[in-house]
């Protein structure tokens, strides 16, 4: 297995159990590699919707991942690779994976079309303990990676997909490899939905994310690129979206002048989302597979809205 491919999955987990999932992802996530380009601007337009001047959201989710095997588990739970751990500890990072998190989120509607939005997340991790018993775990805690975005959103009309656009600076308060890749960095991103009917309607996403040096290490830009559709349910409270994600990350480069592979992969995403307008709660479960790093992650989000 790719290296590289190793830490593209763990930070999915922070995206998929602490933050709202649009399948148009920029990179999981979110993404930190996975954390989504359109994460922002899919919570600002739900804000944009009720135009509420000012709102607090506060979620608990849970994330992890399923390796293909036990050589997967090896692979992606115990980072042996010396470029991997390298380039972890010259980040501050902690390598981690099964995730708690509690997040917050505070949002300020400037126009009913533009949304100031803030994101911050806690988390419990586990990490692996030992080489040779992959199940043996210990647990922790810490900051995630936080981030400040401003999203414009075009409302659907006849002859016009709703386009959702969102520019966003990250912070790296990550202390874990799960919770966020520790770097600051800007994304942009451009997400579209139109409905082909009543119920079914297709999602297109373009997203690019470019990060600062630290400690030396050069990161490697993410590009993502996102085609799927959804539908909603008898009850339109609730939806079901599916996503192929294509995306990307440039080589880095170690403060040795090592040089840490990139990655191109493909993953298959599925989510599912319920809701309680009157209650102001939203619940979220949602399913990536990578077909190159041979993982699934599974996680879920529970949120209400103030």
């Amino acid at each position: 297995m790719n290296p590289a491919r190793k830490k593209l999955v763990l930070p999915v987990l922070a995206l998929l159990s602490s933050s709202v999932l649009s399948p148009v992802l920029a990179n999981a996530d979110d993404v930190s590699e996975g954390r989504s380009d359109s994460q922002s601007a899919e919570r600002s337009q739900n804000t944009a919707r009720k135009f509420k001047r000012f709102g607090l959201t506060v979620g608990l989710g849970y994330g992890f991942s399923i390796p293909s095997s036990d050589l997967a588990s090896l692979a992606l739970f115990k980072p042996s690779n010396s470029d991997f751990a390298d380039y972890l500890a010259a980040l501050d990072l902690e390598f981690s994976e099964n995730i708690v998190t509690t997040s917050l989120q505070a949002s300020f509607g400037i126009t009913r079309n533009l949304v100031l939005s803030y994101y911050t997340v806690y988390g419990f991790v586990d990490q692996p303990v030992s080489e040779t018993l992959p199940g043996l775990r210990d647990q922790d805690s810490g900051q995630g990676d936080s981030e400040i975005s401003l999203a414009y959103i075009l409302e659907e009309q006849k002859r016009r997909p709703q386009i959702i656009i969102s520019a966003a600076l990250n912070d790296d308060s990550a202390e874990f490899s799960s919770l966020g890749d520790g770097l600051k960095g800007r994304r942009i991103s451009l997400r579209a939905s139109k409905f082909i009917n009543d119920r079914v309607y297709g999602i297109g996403g373009l997203g690019v994310t470019t990060r600062d040096n630290k400690n030396g290490v050069e990161p490697g830009d993410i590009n993502s690129v996102t085609l799927g559709f959804g539908f909603l349910t008898q009850k339109a409270s609730t939806k079901v979206e599916f996503a192929l994600q294509q995306y990307s990350i440039d080589p880095s480069i170690l403060p040795d002048g090592g040089r840490f592979d990139g990655s191109d992969n493909i993953s298959l995403i599925a989510s599912f989302q319920g809701a309680s307008e009157k209650l102001g709660m939203q619940f979220y479960i949602t399913g990536l597979k990578d077909f190159e790093a041979e993982t699934s992650t599974m996680g879920a989000r529970f949120t209400y809205s103030f």
